[in-house]
């Protein structure tokens, strides 16, 4: 009974959180909302997109990968909102096209435009003429060593030559492959394997994290509650970090019920964040768990705390049960 009532009393908290998150968001008239809603038709079963400027003009533009239809459709932009299918578009993109990366593969300065071909052993790459138009590079597509086949692509010089390679996952292997261009939009294949978590599923993502210079790959692990960095050393090799997610959720009915606590306050703290940094001025909802575990043999309730201390500069500590009434009254 003492375990739920620290429960209880968070998910009264939220409760707060989500009340105050509704007030946030109610507009009085239409014309008072944020956004203007545009709806541009695409193929079948859209899967991911990328914006890039695809007819060198400097404005934004859409790529879309359409799974069901097995194409990519082009919308131009004009720079103030507006956009027009290429000529052209959609254009052909191989089976399946799951997930969608750009670049200049061929150096003749237009954007290309890798795929990821969901259900057989291949990526597509499609060379663009710098008006927004997209045909097959020569070999594409390739055939490439994923296992069972790729979901997710990224595009960066991995091996320091100045020429855009290609990486995909083999999640089955629980590795990542990367295949080097050539710079003439071909690519020299089978390609590398590298180890990451279990389980590389979904995305993954390229970043220069340690700022030596080199492209990196991150990688979310569905089955390994992780993430993995492979480090690149400009010249196409690599080292791996795999990050790994504490796991707050046991069989404990106390703990469940706290887990949704945090889900659910979660949300609201993301809400009120920039709100929190630049002016507090709530007078009373002060305290905000951020992090909460019971321990099975001391019965303790423990969290985070966001504290203000002025009006922007807040600091964290960890309080015990027993400070939970002190910490109020001093707040309030």
């Amino acid at each position: 009974m003492k375990a739920f009532i620290p429960a209880a009393l968070i998910l009264q908290l939220s409760a707060v959180g989500c009340h105050l998150q509704s007030q946030r968001t109610t507009y009085a008239s239409p014309d008072s909302a944020p956004f203007r809603a545009m709806h541009l038709p695409v193929g079948t079963h859209p899967s991911m997109l990328s914006i890039a400027d695809a007819n060198r003009d400097g404005n934004v533009d859409i790529l879309v990968a359409n799974g069901g239809s097995a194409n990519v459709s082009v919308y131009l932009g004009d720079g103030k909102g507006g956009f027009s299918q290429s000529n052209g578009s959609p254009y052909s993109a191989g089976q399946n096209p799951t997930d969608i990366a750009t670049g200049d593969f061929n150096g003749d300065g237009n954007l290309d435009i890798a795929i990821a071909n969901h259900g057989v052993k291949l990526v597509t790459v499609l060379l663009g003429n710098g008006k927004g138009q997209f045909s097959f590079a020569p070999g594409s597509p390739f055939s490439v060593a994923s296992n069972p086949h790729p979901h997710g692509i990224a595009v960066a010089d991995f091996n320091g030559d100045k020429k855009p390679d290609i990486a995909i996952d083999s999640w089955a292997e629980n590795k990542m492959l990367v295949i080097f261009g050539k710079g003439d939009g071909t690519f020299q294949t089978p390609g590398v394997k590298f180890d990451v978590g279990k389980m590389p599923y979904q995305r993954l993502r390229t970043a220069d994290v340690n700022e030596d210079g080199y492209a990196d790959i991150v990688t979310s692990n569905f089955e390994g509650s992780s993430v993995s960095l492979l480090l690149a050393d400009g010249h196409g090799n690599s080292r791996a970090k795999i990050f790994r997610c504490r796991r707050i959720l046991s069989e404990s009915p106390s703990r469940i019920l706290t887990a949704i606590a945090i889900s659910t306050l979660a949300s609201f703290i993301i809400q009120v964040t920039p709100q929190i940094e630049a002016r507090m001025v709530c007078p009373y909802f002060l305290v905000m768990a951020m992090e909460i575990s019971l321990s099975r043999k001391a019965r303790r309730f423990r969290l985070v705390s966001i504290r203000r201390r002025s009006r922007r500069a807040i600091s964290t500590e960890t309080v015990s049960q027993t400070s939970w009434s002190r910490i109020m009254k001093t707040e309030r």
